[in-house]
């Protein structure tokens, strides 16, 4: 799998992101799981591994779980348009 590839590809890539998200599409739940929930810690802003976990949860048949990251994600990493560090006020 390319995704595995990645430190040796890019050194100074740290994130498991990739690596979780390529298992998780190969269905492979149990190891994406175990990927993804370590990725938070190496980057912690980055959106898309929270919403890999809530998939996760989701096909795993825990709701509960996928709806708590969920609100986790809109509490502390969702921005309206408003917050944008890079939109252009003048639009």
């Amino acid at each position: 799998m390319n995704a595995q590839r990645l430190p040796e590809l890019q050194p100074g890539f740290r994130s498991q992101h990739p690596l979780g998200a390529a298992y998780f599409y190969k269905r492979q739940f149990d190891d994406a799981a175990a990927i993804l929930l370590a990725a938070p810690q190496e980057a912690p802003g980055f959106a898309v591994t929270y919403r890999f976990l809530a998939a996760y949860h989701a096909h795993m048949g825990r709701a509960d779980e996928a709806r708590e990251i969920v609100r986790h994600l809109c509490r502390h990493l969702c921005r309206g348009p408003e917050r944008h560090p890079y939109r252009n006020q003048e639009y």
